[in-house]
């Protein structure tokens, strides 16, 4: 099938599972994973409504979203690990960067984002798994002497001390996994972690988890964006 024939299933496919759990209608983004694919295909995805787009690698990116300046509706996610010597690019070029972990990488993003007087949404990566080979800050249940859990307190850190960060909510990778009991019960305690940020910070509004495989149970679980790459652009090429 074509990359438009994709693109209308798998939005049927969200409304579907967003009917089920009684969701409202246009509530969950579909964010087009977009990464080695080639500007003709990622055009091809706008010509049937698909702004919104997410890139692993910065200087591909780039290229990308500079050939692509004539639509002016596109929106840039960074959804890569972020590397310091790369947050300049990331804060002239991205709307959205989904993969912010650490005080540090938050603090120097927000300083490129000041020095072109430019503000930037931003979510923090959850590790849901508590995986060693997977980036992301651990969940809200495991506090500290403090009370405060690393999620909490980097949240917070951030909404203080990085005024040119706008802090919009929460990021994870489901397990790899086919027992479909233990991911709804990640995705739940993501949730609850999304719906404690909501309640403190007016600006939470986005849980971005789920993919490809496990759209629909993200969904059920809450998702309000989905990132979805090979079941719309096909496999990655080689």
């Amino acid at each position: 099938m074509s990359i438009a024939d994709n693109l209308f299933q798998i939005k049927n496919q969200i409304d579907s599972a967003g009917k089920e759990s009684k969701r409202l209608l246009n509530s969950i983004r579909l964010l087009a994973v977009s990464k080695t694919k080639s500007i003709a295909e990622i055009e091809e995805a706008i010509h049937v409504g698909q702004y919104f787009f997410g890139e692993n690698y910065v200087q591909e990116a780039i290229e990308k979203i500079q050939a692509l300046t004539k639509y002016s509706n596109l929106e840039w996610y960074y959804i890569g690990r972020v590397q310091k010597n790369k947050v300049r690019s990331l804060a002239q070029h991205f709307d959205w960067v989904q993969t912010i972990e650490t005080k540090e990488v938050a603090e120097k993003l927000n300083q490129a984002c000041e020095k072109i007087n430019r503000k930037i949404n931003i979510c923090l990566q959850v590790n849901i798994g508590c995986e060693p080979q997977k980036n992301g800050v651990l969940l809200i249940e495991n506090v500290g002497a403090t009370g405060w859990s690393p999620l909490e307190v980097l949240a917070k850190h951030i909404v203080e001390k990085c005024p040119c960060l706008c802090l919009r909510g929460l990021m994870a990778i489901g397990l790899d996994t086919q027992d479909q009991k233990l991911l709804k019960q990640m995705f739940s305690q993501l949730r609850s972690c999304y719906d404690v940020l909501k309640k403190q910070y007016a600006t939470v509004d986005t849980l971005s988890m789920g993919m490809s495989g496990d759209m629909a149970l993200a969904i059920a679980c809450g998702s309000t964006m989905v990132r979805i790459g090979t079941a719309i652009f096909g496999e990655r090429k080689k």
